[in-house]
């Protein structure tokens, strides 16, 4: 693990600890993203990182009434500073790639007040061929997230994770009357009867970057894209499942465990028309982060 505040090395635990003390404290807001860099090509989907970063800071000052008089374009600034200076110590550490979590944290009684915090970890290497999905029983409560913005309050989040074992990869977070939010860490995408179907964001979570990717390409190849309030049951029911993040890219669910079930339920189906029509579009074929998702 690799640590920095504002540009000076920390240790991780301390990267931790700020983060909660920032959470705690009333007066302050934050956000984050989690990205793939390379020590050579640089920061993956830097633009539409930096984009979301700068809407989440946007929503803060929409609902917080606070930090108005915060130059944006001093955050693109600090952006681009940072993430070079990040890749020379990558370079410096002989490391090659790994996921960055960049934080920016706004102080509500200093508007101009700007803490930078950057974490990276290895990137993990996963075994997609038997991957397996949990709906969660944490309830994910109504407005956690507003504008879809990667909050550094991720409390819910993380008593969800606390049930997730070796066998799950990510558990589904559903609200009170189970409709479908997102993952844990990824969004979800299902297939059924050659439409393509996910989670609206007016119901919460986060806006992710291959999500909106993943509507693009499928919206440009003409496939009926179906952005609705989506029940758990009817999850369990679909052709195909899919998670999505900038870090795995997109990748197929084999296995759901639902509510009760001491068995998980095998989502997939291969044959299944609107998966086949999936791989023949190839909608996402040139994209980086592109997985394998046949079988």
């Amino acid at each position: 693990m690799i640590a920095y505040l504002n540009e000076e090395e920390i240790s991780d635990s301390k990267f931790d600890s700020l983060t909660r003390s920032y959470i705690k404290n009333q007066m302050s807001f934050g956000v984050f993203e989690t990205m793939r860099i390379d020590s050579t090509q640089g920061l993956y989907l830097k633009d539409r990182h930096l984009s979301r970063l700068i809407r989440g800071i946007k929503s803060i000052q929409a609902e917080s009434k606070k930090c108005f008089d915060l130059d944006l374009s001093l955050i693109a600034d600090y952006f681009e500073l940072d993430i070079l200076f990040f890749q020379k110590k990558l370079r410096e550490k002989k490391l090659k790639s790994v996921v960055l979590r960049y934080q920016i944290i706004l102080d509500g009684k200093n508007p101009n007040k700007v803490v930078r915090m950057l974490k990276a970890r290895p990137v993990i290497t996963y075994d997609w061929r038997q991957l397996k999905i949990k709906i969660g029983k944490t309830i994910f409560p109504e407005n956690t997230l507003q504008k879809g913005r990667k909050d550094i309050d991720r409390r819910v989040y993380d008593k969800a994770s606390k049930e997730l074992d070796k066998r799950f990869y990510d558990a589904i977070l559903c609200n009170s009357q189970g409709y479908v939010i997102e993952g844990i860490k990824t969004n979800i995408f299902a297939i059924k009867e050659n439409c393509l179907y996910t989670p609206p964001l007016s119901l919460g979570g986060v806006a992710g970057i291959m999500r909106q990717i993943f509507i693009e390409r499928a919206q440009e190849a003409e496939l009926n894209v179906i952005v609705a309030p989506l029940h758990y049951r009817e999850l369990m029911q679909m052709d195909a499942v899919f998670l999505t993040n900038s870090i795995i890219g997109v990748v197929k669910v084999d296995y759901i465990l639902g509510p009760g079930r001491k068995r998980s339920k095998n989502i997939f189906k291969p044959s299944s028309n609107g998966f086949q029509n999936i791989l023949a579009l190839n909608i996402l074929e040139n994209n980086h982060l592109y997985k394998r998702i046949k079988r």
